[in-house]
């Protein structure tokens, strides 16, 4: 962390005595204060909640998750808050230890807790592989990107209710009702996406950062990402990723809106294919996740398909 965080840090901790006490709780308040850490987690947190809630989210829109790091503001505003909700983004590994030692009374919610993990391979260029063993793979690092896959986006879902009946017990049966309706809405576009993805079984992807394991895993897409272990790959690597496109006829490059557009769109030129920006951190999360799954259709046409029109198709992916 920067040396202007910890001072602020450090502050908190000294004219803050046990931080929580001086503010007035949530049931005085008539509002939980919630932080999350990204834009996803604020949509589940605010369905259920309703407007009995303040959600704050640590990573603004366009930041990247795995370099970020809290500003003063954002740890004096973590310090009056009723919880946070975690996802195992980078950044929290080195967080957490910070705020359990200077916010003592700050409730830290795990949201998740029985969400099976996937794990970066590096021999597959940055795919995703399922779990079977635990939590541990050796070397191998969890892919953090657990919410672009609504299956488990139920789970965390279901994990942020109990958390908060146990915050505010009063509501309890408000967080039930709201529950129910996001996990029908997640039902419901789960079923939509494997409709628009059905025809792509089996199909590769290319990205340039591996964020889509767990949405290519739900759907029966593969995974193959440019950069790996979170480099960009070597020229070796990325002639043989080219030529391994050109072979597939892969004609779309998809890139973040975090990352440079540049290496993509040399890659894109490669192939003769396009660049197409996808945003994994949305905050109108069902929305984004079914125009994620229409801009991955468009750009893999189908052969006999009316929907589909070639070199047309791929562009207004775009």
């Amino acid at each position: 962390m920067k040396r202007g965080v910890l001072l602020c840090l450090a502050a908190l901790a000294i004219g803050v005595p046990g931080t929580l006490p001086l503010y007035a709780s949530s049931h005085e308040r008539g509002t939980i204060r919630a932080f999350v850490s990204i834009e996803p987690q604020a949509y589940l947190v605010e369905r259920i909640c309703g407007d009995s809630a303040d959600v704050r989210v640590l990573v603004d829109a366009g930041q990247d998750p795995h370099t970020y790091e809290p500003t003063p503001a954002q740890m004096s505003a973590l310090a009056r808050s009723d919880v946070y909700f975690t996802i195992g983004v980078p950044f929290e590994a080195a967080l957490l230890p910070r705020i359990n030692s200077l916010f003592p009374n700050l409730r830290i919610a795990d949201t998740l807790v029985g969400v099976k993990p996937l794990y970066f391979t590096p021999d597959h260029g940055g795919t995703a592989h399922e779990s079977h063993h635990g939590n541990s793979r050796g070397s191998q690092a969890p892919d953090p990107h657990t919410w672009l896959d609504p299956k488990r986006a139920k789970v965390m879902s279901e994990n942020i209710a109990s958390f908060l009946k146990t915050v505010d017990p009063a509501r309890a049966g408000i967080f039930e009702r709201n529950l129910s309706a996001l996990l029908k809405d997640l039902d419901d576009i789960d079923a939509e996406i494997a409709r628009i993805l059905e025809p792509l079984k089996e199909r590769k992807i290319y990205v340039f950062h591996p964020a889509f394991g767990y949405f290519c895993e739900s759907y029966g897409l593969k995974q193959e990402a440019f950069e790996i272990e979170g480099k960009e790959p070597s020229a070796r690597q990325l002639a043989g990723l080219i030529e391994s496109a050109r072979k597939e006829g892969v004609r779309a490059v998809f890139v973040q809106p975090q990352f440079s557009k540049k290496a993509a769109r040399a890659i894109a030129d490669s192939i003769g294919g396009v660049v197409v920006p996808v945003n994994p951190l949305p905050r109108d999360y069902l929305l984004e996740l079914k125009t994620l799954a229409e801009k991955v259709r468009l750009a893999h046409p189908v052969p006999g398909s009316a929907t589909d029109s070639g070199k047309e198709a791929v562009d207004n992916a775009r």
